[in-house]
């Protein structure tokens, strides 16, 4: 027997921080396209090093009105999976993401690293990401856009993407 660590990575796509929050806030639906290409990109890195990766988007899917929730599994079968549901994410939120990212949290294995994709976060997202930062969990931030609101706490890892090819899979 040779115990064996995989890395479990769960992928949260907030969908509704990709709304204007204020009159002037430019609508980024390229932003929005940004940041299920950087969902998408990660999956696949994720499977190439055979890592388990889930998906959670509080996405209205377009075939079912309903969010992906996609637990982190490894395989070609499940990329498959994880890049279908991405292709039916449309910009319309199923609930907050606030909302939704505290009843999903509870359904993942111990110990899975949490990448959250978003352009604007709320307050209470911050909060949320702060504390579960320091309950343990290990999590990296991704912000898709050229937006400079919602500076990162010192304590998160947190990388700004503002346009396609910033991500290199090493840096993280």
């Amino acid at each position: 027997f040779e115990p064996t660590t995989t890395l479990k990575v769960a992928i949260f796509l907030a969908v509704d921080s990709f709304k204007p929050r204020h009159d002037g806030d430019v609508d980024s639906k390229g932003d929005f396209e940004l940041g299920i290409s950087t969902a998408a990109s990660i999956a696949s890195y994720l499977t190439e090093l055979r890592s388990a990766v889930g998906l959670f988007a509080n996405s209205c899917l377009a075939d079912s009105g309903q969010p992906a929730t996609l637990l982190p599994a490894s395989g070609t079968g499940h990329l498959v999976e994880v890049l279908e549901a991405l292709a039916k994410v449309t910009s319309s939120a199923s609930s907050p993401f606030e909302e939704f990212l505290q009843a999903e949290r509870t359904t993942l294995p111990w110990g899975t690293t949490l990448v959250f994709i978003l352009c604007r976060p709320s307050e209470l997202l911050m909060e949320l990401l702060v504390g579960l930062k320091e309950s343990g969990h290990k999590l990296l931030v991704l912000q898709v856009g050229d937006i400079e609101e919602g500076g990162p706490p010192d304590t998160i890892a947190w990388h700004r993407i503002r346009q396609p090819g910033e991500l290199t899979m090493g840096e993280y």
